[in-house]
């Protein structure tokens, strides 16, 4: 029931969904929070800071004390992702061509070097694989030593976000060509459009819902979010949504 909020400020807030009220307030990242993602087992929060990356465990329900941090050269950082079992932390910077897999201690294990700069990504459920785009279009798949497994295009050159299913071998981008559904091997399986307009949208956000029934992908800077089901065939818009991220 816990949502974690980054702001320009600085700060971490912890949002209690049942109760509606900010439970803490983890400070004294540097810079604006860029990224958060919560660890699997719910008492660990990842964040994505100016020149650092923080891992904050839980204490008590209102009290959180760092766990892990590791200081870079001042590069923005943007992503941070866990892997589904919880071992390994993908991370990249912004206007970065580098993602790198990291352990629980934040040491880096292995990298891969991109052909232009990274946009987001999403593990597979199995935690051995990892999908992610860049600013030219592209969808690589890595294994989880960086060796690429496979590669795809959309049409258009532009930043989108990627969600891999929780159960099933999909992969979800929803892009100005319309949201396109990728096996693994990155071939298209099915496109379909969400909006009329959709050349016009700026997809920042897409996650699954944890059964897998449902996609929600979120528009830049409105907050507007879109919830598609798994087949494509039913869409609800969310009008003003600020927090588009599954509980």
């Amino acid at each position: 029931n816990l949502i974690a909020i980054g702001g320009d400020d600085g700060s971490v807030r912890i949002h209690d969904t049942v109760r509606g009220e900010i439970v803490a307030v983890l400070a004294g990242h540097g810079g604006a929070i860029f990224d958060v993602d919560w660890h699997p087992d719910g008492q660990r929060l990842a964040t994505a800071s100016p020149g650092r990356y923080t891992v904050w465990k839980r204490v008590t329900p209102t009290q959180y004390r760092i766990e892990q941090t590791v200081r870079t050269d001042g590069t923005v950082h943007m992503r941070v992702r866990w892997s589904p079992d919880g071992k390994w932390l993908a991370t990249h910077g912004h206007n970065s061509q580098r993602l790198s897999v990291r352990d629980e201690s934040l040491a880096v294990i292995n990298s891969f070097y991109a052909p232009t700069s990274l946009d987001d990504m999403s593990w597979a459920a199995d935690s051995n694989r990892l999908a992610f785009t860049t600013h030219l279009g592209d969808l690589i798949v890595l294994s989880r030593d960086c060796k690429e497994l496979a590669r795809g295009k959309q049409d258009t050159q532009q930043p989108f976000a990627v969600a891999w299913h929780p159960t099933k071998d999909i992969i979800a981008t929803p892009t100005p060509d319309g949201l396109i559904f990728w096996n693994s091997k990155c071939e298209r399986e099915t496109t379909i459009r969400v909006t009329e307009d959709e050349l016009n949208r700026n997809w920042r956000v897409a996650r699954w819902s944890p059964d897998g029934e449902q996609l929600a992908i979120g528009i830049g800077a409105t907050y507007d979010v879109y919830l598609v089901s798994q087949d494509g065939n039913a869409t609800k818009r969310l009008e003003g949504v600020a927090v588009h991220l599954w509980d």
